[in-house]
């Protein structure tokens, strides 16, 4: 039977945009050259974005994360000012308001998560480099009260699709692998790391190696008898 279902964040509940795109880092370049930053903001966001890879590149290889901090850490550095850590501070605050402007919540999806919480014990499993980001966007959605539990990648030390982030998050609420469900957009991520960790997933999108009936086509597609679906 069916008592918890975890949830992912980023392209499950939140649409987003990876990384930059059309977004306006302009006030993050003014913050940047008001510490002593020098450059165009073509060159400072190509330094930002140089320390990220090389972070990224190594998470991705050891699956232990890494915060904003580090790379802004690393930005700093590599740009000829020593980082402290209230200027660390603006710069990660500044960006993320900046990476936000491609942020958009999914309609109705306070009434989706509210509909499952009513039958099933609920929480939340995200990979992100900042904690706040997490706890606002789900204050924007009316869901941060909701969830019995939050994990993030950050603070747990791995990422997705690490197993531990999910048997240690299953373990803070009590429960067995076989209890619970996630819900996630993410192949890797998502239906692998919670499958490897024992779970059932539901994942969103069409995905050649995921059983017709674990996929959905949107978020809103999950089914409430869960327990019926999955004995299928």
């Amino acid at each position: 039977m069916v008592e918890g279902v975890l949830f992912d964040l980023f392209g499950t509940l939140i649409e987003y945009e990876a990384g930059r795109g059309g977004q306006d880092f302009g006030a993050f370049c003014s913050v940047a050259r008001d510490l002593g930053i020098h450059g165009t903001d073509t060159d400072i966001l190509s330094r930002s974005d140089t320390s990220f890879a090389q972070h990224e590149k190594s998470a991705a290889d050891s699956l232990i994360e890494f915060s904003m901090a580090d790379s802004m850490s690393t930005f700093a550095q590599q740009s000829g000012v020593a980082p402290d850590t209230d200027s660390v501070t603006h710069l990660v605050e500044s960006y993320i308001t900046c990476w936000m402007q491609s942020v958009r919540p999914l309609a109705g999806i306070d009434r989706l998560v509210g509909r499952v919480a009513k039958n099933h014990r609920v929480g939340l499993i995200s990979n992100t480099h900042y904690r706040p980001l997490v706890d606002r966007l789900l204050q924007s959605v009316n869901l941060y009260d909701v969830f019995e539990h939050v994990t993030t990648s950050v603070e747990h030390g791995y990422r997705k699709p690490h197993p531990n982030i999910f048997t240690d998050t299953l373990d803070v609420m009590g429960l067995a692998p076989v209890d619970a469900v996630y819900v996630g957009d993410n192949y890797l991520d998502d239906y692998r790391g919670s499958g490897d960790a024992g779970m059932s997933c539901f994942l969103i999108g069409r995905h050649a190696r995921v059983p017709l009936n674990r996929q959905l086509r949107t978020i809103f597609d999950l089914p409430l008898d869960l327990d019926r679906v999955l004995a299928r």
